[in-house]
């Protein structure tokens, strides 16, 4: 007999599993549906900012769809993370559509409204009906930066109640001083909200007053800092970077900052190759650039010895006026900020490259920047005779000899020679002077290709102001840069266009005219650089005096899209707040696809870091495991790849490389061990989570310098075709660094659970002066006024005036006297951290 009891308490059962079961699968399914599209909405029949924003986001590393108005009523916003309404859209919403919006911004979605339309009242934003004229804006997290507009729009007023205020405007007066510089004057004093932000249910809305830009398609010229509230109010984080910045870095600017953190700062601002200004004594940079350098390979950066020839240095001036180069007025040619030296000169060219010789050969430098070998003066010329050059005795006689016309005479305008009467002299000392321009670059980049001047093989970098869009440049300065790519063909080094000033106007576009046209001129398009100048500008249509924010990421997008390597002038120019975002603006070229759940395929001409969650994961790089994988994402090297991931809870203590700024040709796992091979022309900087226990460079057991930084161990790899194997084994005792630098002594010693070391060896490496007394076994040592006094089998010991009482004491071992290292370093004025997860003492100077 069927008990229909039991029948329906089991069904009840099921049923009951069922929707617990459903229930958990949707939720577990949920966790994934994270809203990520960008969604931006044009009119079909009238024009808005719709590619001002697309340029924004592309800028950012953001991608970005347009749809058309017309779709977005069957078009499904689950999905979608942002939308954009730009004034043409946000206008011209029937009601139903109206009504979608805010019922999916409740659920999630965010929008942003460009001026006053019903839907934004729908979001409670009250007008005044009362209108106001702005043309000068406040961004709220930048209050110190003016932000001027070259037009005037009237907005109407509303109240920001409860409301977060991102931007306020203000009408100002522009005058112009007779210095060509300008002073704003406010109307008044407070501003009017123009840009605004609020919550709505889940989501989240922005209110525009004003429409993004429409004076330029670039999107910067009104709201430059935009992007910050992309990414930080929106939470729409870049999935792709790329820390590969060079930096220009005058010490002048500088010499008071600890080098230790400098060198981090620049690592955090997205550096990785710094050039050093060449032209200050030794006495005075030689202990901050001994620092400097170690703590910038510590951290992965490259160095350079950053020349500006023909000036030397100032002492070399005083000390040679026979050899000053003279202008056209016959004056000493110190131009701007430059002392000018006659290369001309023969004996001058020789005691100059003897200087030079003796300052790269004095310091770990990693390559020499030949910058700016050129006759004053840009964008001046033939046309100010006060600050033009070279007009060296020298110069006279040889061009006099040779076409029987003293140069000085073009400058004249009473002789029968002066430019504009005598052609014939004034184009002959125009090819003369550009001749000599070249020949002079020429003997300096044979005498720095010389392997027999250096104790080191330097990576030479030349950079030159481009005169091929300028055309009137190689005029004034005499610089012939197809002469200078011929060079390159010949002596092998990397050539880094310097942004002429007289292309500014053109904004970011300009980049990709001055890279086809090196494209077109040279095969070696890896080996092209482009130089951009962050300085003052007279006011005119840009939003402020410098390039800041959206400008200056832009820029750094276009630049980077068009030429191998970005170089930014100066290190201290941009804002800290510009460089946080600058990895996403130098990524932005890279082609992503997520093809599939868990499997994206790239695209890209240079390496790069995907930003994903790592913990966790095993990831595979063309379906091989992947080694090169950091805390906040995966290296991906250039060229075409696919990358899948799968969870894996067991390889917290695996190897992996964090850190490497050459070119990847091959890398992988060869049991625990990471094998990997690369090519470049410099040294090769890896960085690895923990310590090898051993490293095999081309089939050899090598030591190879290791720093240790923050994010783990540098290893410095020797420039080439390279095979490395890292090899990943516990280690028995700590690493020591000092300064950034491991410290291999000959020996240790345990006694009562505490590691002595070679006091000998600590003292050499911390570069202190020391006195042995034989007869007591006390040794005093002395560095920069700090002092200690200890003795073998002694707990007591002295340090700056002070009793200490040491936990084990000097003890002899293997022919050494064996100390506590944290006492030692402790008194001559280090801090000394303890890292027991990577059993690393680190030693840094205060």
């Amino acid at each position: 007999m069927i008990n229909s009891k039991a029948i329906k308490k089991e069904l009840l059962l099921i049923i009951f599993f069922l929707l617990i079961f459903t229930k958990a699968t949707w939720a577990a399914k949920n966790e994934f549906l994270t809203r990520m599209d960008i969604i931006i909405v044009s009119n079909d029949n009238t024009k808005g900012t719709e590619l001002q924003y697309k340029n924004i986001f592309h800028t950012i590393s953001l991608d970005s769809k347009t749809i058309k108005l017309s779709e977005l009523d069957d078009f499904d916003l689950t999905n979608v993370k942002l939308l954009v309404l730009p004034a043409s859209v946000s206008k011209n919403l029937h009601s139903s559509l109206e009504e979608k919006i805010l019922e999916e911004v409740h659920k999630g979605l965010n929008v942003i409204i460009e001026e006053k339309s019903n839907l934004i009242e729908k979001f409670g934003i009250n007008f005044s009906q009362e209108f106001v004229w702005i043309n000068a804006i406040l961004d709220t997290n930048h209050k110190n930066l003016p932000i001027h507009w070259p037009e005037k729009i009237k907005i109407e007023k509303f109240n920001p109640h409860n409301l977060t205020i991102f931007c306020m405007g203000n009408e100002e007066k522009v005058e112009k001083k007779e210095d060509e510089t300008f002073i704003f004057h406010k109307y008044k004093e407070e501003g009017i909200p123009v840009i605004v932000g609020g919550s709505y249910g889940e989501g989240k809305f922005l209110y525009m007053a004003a429409t993004l830009d429409e004076v330029s398609r670039h999107g910067y010229t009104r709201f430059p800092f935009f992007h910050e509230i992309i990414i930080d109010y929106f939470d729409c984080k870049p999935k792709v970077s790329r820390k590969q910045l060079i930096a220009y870095m005058d010490w002048g600017y500088h010499y008071f900052e600890n080098p230790d953190e400098l060198a981090k700062k620049l690592k955090n601002y997205g550096i990785t190759q710094i050039h050093f200004s060449g032209w200050y004594p030794l006495e005075e940079t030689k202990d901050f650039l001994n620092r400097f350098i170690d703590a910038c390979h510590s951290n992965g950066i490259y160095v350079c010895c950053w020349l500006e020839l023909p000036m030397v240095t100032e002492d070399f001036w005083n000390e040679h006026p026979e050899w000053r180069e003279k202008t056209a007025l016959e004056n000493d040619a110190k131009i701007d900020w430059r002392y000018l030296m006659a290369l001309e000169i023969p004996e001058c060219m020789k005691a100059v490259q003897l200087e030079i010789k003796k300052l790269l050969n004095q310091f770990d430098w990693d390559g020499v920047d030949l910058a700016e070998i050129y006759f004053e003066s840009p964008d001046l010329g033939f046309d100010y005779p006060d600050s033009f050059t070279p007009m060296s005795d020298i110069v006279r006689k040889e061009f006099k000899a040779k076409y029987g016309v003293d140069p000085i005479k073009i400058f004249d305008p009473e002789d029968k020679h002066y430019k504009e009467k005598d052609l014939n002299a004034f184009k002959n000392f125009v090819q003369y002077r550009t001749d000599l321009c070249t020949k002079l670059n020429q003997e300096m980049i044979m005498f720095l290709k010389n392997k027999e001047n250096f104790n080191k093989n330097l990576d030479l970098i030349v950079t030159q102001i481009d005169t091929f869009f300028a055309e009137k440049m190689e005029e004034d300065i005499g610089v012939d840069t197809d002469a200078l790519l011929d060079l390159q063909k010949e002596f092998d080094f990397i050539f880094q266009v310097e942004d002429p000033f007289p292309l500014w106007d053109l904004g970011p576009d300009r980049y990709a005219k001055i890279g086809q046209s090196y494209k077109e001129k040279t095969k070696e398009h890896r080996k092209i650089n482009v130089d951009i100048n962050i300085v003052e500008r007279t006011y005119t249509q840009w939003p402020n005096p410098k390039q800041i924010g959206l400008e200056f990421l832009m820029l750094l997008a276009e630049a980077s899209k068009n030429f191998n390597q970005v170089c930014i002038y100066a290190v201290n120019s941009p804002y800290p707040f510009d460089y946080a975002y600058a990895p996403y603006a130098l990524a932005s070229s890279v082609k992503m696809h997520e093809k599939r759940a868990n499997f994206y395929e790239f695209s890209s001409s240079f390496p790069f870091i995907f930003h994903i969650e790592t913990k966790g994961k095993n990831f595979y790089l063309n379906q091989n495991l992947w080694p090169c994988i950091k805390d906040n994402g995966v290296i991906i090297p250039a060229g075409d790849h696919t990358l899948s991931f799968e969870k894996n809870d067991h390889n917290k203590n695996k190897l992996y490389i964090t850190g490497i700024n050459g070119d990847i040709n091959n890398c992988s796992y060869k049991d625990n061990n990471i094998f990997i091979q690369y090519s470049e022309n410099k040294k090769v900087f890896i960085t690895l989570n923990k310590y090898p226990a051993k490293i095999d460079f081309n089939g050899v057991v090598k030591d190879l310098p290791i720093f240790y930084n923050d994010e783990g161990f540098t290893v410095i790899c020797p420039p080439g075709n390279n095979t490395v194997i890292f090899y990943d084994e516990m280690i028995k005792q700590p690493t020591v660094f000092i300064d950034n630098k491991i410290i291999d002594f000959s020996t240790y010693y345990i006694k009562d659970g505490h590691i002595l070391y070679p006091l000998d060896e600590i003292l050499y490496e911390m570069k202190a002066g020391y006195t042995w007394n034989i007869k007591e076994q006390s040794l005093s040592a002395e560095k920069n006024g700090y002092v200690l006094w200890c003795q073998v089998g002694n707990k007591k010991a002295r340090a700056n005036g002070n009793d200490f009482l040491l936990e084990v004491p000097l003890v002899f071992y293997n022919n050494h006297v064996m100390a506590p290292l944290r006492f030692i370093a402790e008194s001559l004025n280090y801090d000394v951290y303890w890292i027991p997860e990577n059993k690393v003492i680190k030693i840094i100077s205060k």
